[in-house]
């Protein structure tokens, strides 16, 4: 793999983030305007590269991160591609839903519905001339990668936008159950406050089922993680359909931005 350059945005930090970068080869650069999506368009008004990797500063890339994202992009028809995110944590049951969670990126992302498609910036590589075509990040508080990807997939075709298996971060922010609960209202909220933006399909009932059967015809859990499994998946749902009510909700109020 040739030479890369690291950029590292330090969107307003008030710990030693900074400080403690700069004892490495890294352009450190400062964004006040609060957002991860403000930060990586500052950060992209200097990236020299012809190919571009995003990742977030609670997750851990693995050593070959970067040059499974050469590999994947040397195929030209390529244009975007997004990898595998494990949790930081070895219980079974995280696992068991992580095993869950990536299964369905996998039969989404590579799969031919475009409206069921969706972007994560914490494991995303492209080549600079798809940024050129559709950057910079909608700056928003979240879900500008799903408009992103959205816009990639609907300019051209799902073909474009490959899941990559190899390409894999550890995100050190999920490491209990709780957390999925979090994310999954997060997500719930987030989808119904870019709607107005790029609507998105959420799998169906036998979709989901789909996916949880493939897991566990994979995996072979014990009955008692089974039942945990089913239980904290259905929490899990619960969580995205809260978030959902509340996204709705907040769109409906007089003078919400949605962002």
């Amino acid at each position: 793999m040739g030479d890369y350059e690291i950029i590292a945005i330090d969107n307003d930090s008030s710990d030693d983030s900074a400080g403690r970068l700069g004892r490495y080869p890294i352009t450190i650069i400062r964004e006040s305007k609060p957002g991860s999506y403000a930060a990586r368009n500052a950060g992209m008004r200097i990236a020299q590269g012809e190919l571009l990797a995003f990742t977030d500063s609670d997750c851990a890339p693995r050593k070959d991160w970067l040059s499974t994202i050469v590999s994947a992009l040397s195929d030209p028809s390529i244009l975007l591609v997004q990898g595998k995110r494990l949790p930081n944590s070895n219980s079974d049951l995280m696992q068991a839903i992580n095993a869950y969670e990536l299964r369905k990126d996998e039969l989404i992302l590579g799969g031919s519905d475009p409206r069921k498609f969706y972007g994560y910036t914490n494991n995303m590589g492209m080549r600079r001339t798809t940024w050129d075509e559709f950057g910079p990040f909608v700056e928003r508080n979240r879900g500008a990668d799903t408009i992103f990807v959205r816009s990639v997939v609907d300019a051209y075709s799902p073909g474009v936008v490959h899941y990559v298996e190899g390409m894999i971060i550890d995100h050190l922010e999920l490491g209990h159950l709780r957390d999925y609960l979090k994310k999954m209202f997060i997500y719930g909220r987030s989808r119904k406050r870019y709607r107005h933006i790029k609507a998105t399909d959420s799998l169906d009932f036998s979709d989901r089922l789909k996916v949880f059967k493939d897991v566990v015809h994979a995996n072979k859990y014990s009955p008692r993680l089974l039942v945990l499994v089913i239980g904290s998946l259905a929490g899990c749902m619960l969580a995205w359909q809260m978030g959902s009510a509340v996204g709705t909700l907040e769109t409906l109020l007089p003078g919400d931005p949605s962002s």
